[in-house]
């Protein structure tokens, strides 16, 4: 079956039309698309886990220092007591994985854990990375990094952790740069009746609950693989923000 020449030359047009529409869009869409997610990433703040980066050991002031140096907006840090009412970075209630002292932090004074993790470490990188304490930390950072301070949440604490990490920010006059997060929630309502203008984060591993019976925090700190739609309207309709963690590679991003 033979083709009109007149139909060969139509669609010839047809196609170079349709080209030279992709070639505009290409030229004209794309870079609005890139233009607007720069924009996006613009916003986005980094928080370093643990105190940053992990060329440094979790929870110290040479990983916060690091993280100041490489301009970080804000620096998550966990915080214990010891059994003489020092308030230390730590995460794990045993102290073994990161000092190597087989031993709970509550159990121990803080002279005796900078002794043990001496001991255990002598001549060592780690040995000069002793375990900071909060009030170290604050003077550290005044003005250089927010903090994000996690109070672990245990049975062997009673109450006066949340008030003595309170009183430490109040004392460096860090309201306005330091948030309170913690898994208890008890602990977050102690901290607004000392002082309201703390903000603070309920860590949450699942999705549960109703937000708007949480007078007591500014957002929801949560695992990013349980982020929905859903519940970032809800919370927003509850004039709460959401946060997400740990976000460490480009496919959770």
């Amino acid at each position: 079956e033979q083709i009109h020449p007149r139909s060969i030359k139509r669609a010839r047009v047809l196609l170079a039309g349709i080209l030279i529409v992709e070639i505009l869009f290409i030229a004209f869409a794309f870079p609005i698309r890139i233009s607007a997610l720069r924009g996006d990433l613009a916003s986005i703040e980094v928080t370093g886990h643990r105190g940053g980066d992990e060329s440094f050991p979790e929870n110290t002031e040479a990983r916060l220092q690091d993280s100041i140096r490489a301009m970080i907006e804000c620096a998550e840090i966990d915080v214990q007591e010891t059994v003489d009412g020092i308030v230390v970075l730590m995460h794990d209630l045993n102290l073994r994985r990161t000092t190597g002292i087989n031993d709970y932090v509550y159990n121990l004074t803080y002279a005796e854990i900078l002794q043990g993790q001496l001991a255990n470490y002598s001549g060592s990188q780690w040995e000069i990375e002793s375990v900071p304490t909060l009030a170290s930390v604050l003077e550290l950072c005044d003005g250089k990094i927010r903090l994000n301070i996690e109070i672990k949440s245990n049975k062997h604490y009673d109450d006066t952790l949340v008030e003595k990490v309170v009183n430490l920010i109040n004392a460096y006059s860090s309201a306005d740069q330091c948030t309170i997060t913690s898994t208890n929630y008890h602990y977050l309502e102690q901290v607004k009746e000392l002082n309201p203008n703390i903000r603070t984060g309920y860590i949450m591993k699942v999705a549960y609950g109703d937000l708007t019976d949480m007078d007591a925090i500014d957002f929801i700190s949560i695992k990013y693989s349980c982020v929905t739609d859903r519940l970032v309207e809800a919370a927003h309709a509850d004039g709460k923000e959401v946060h997400v963690w740990t976000v460490n590679s480009r496919s959770a991003i």
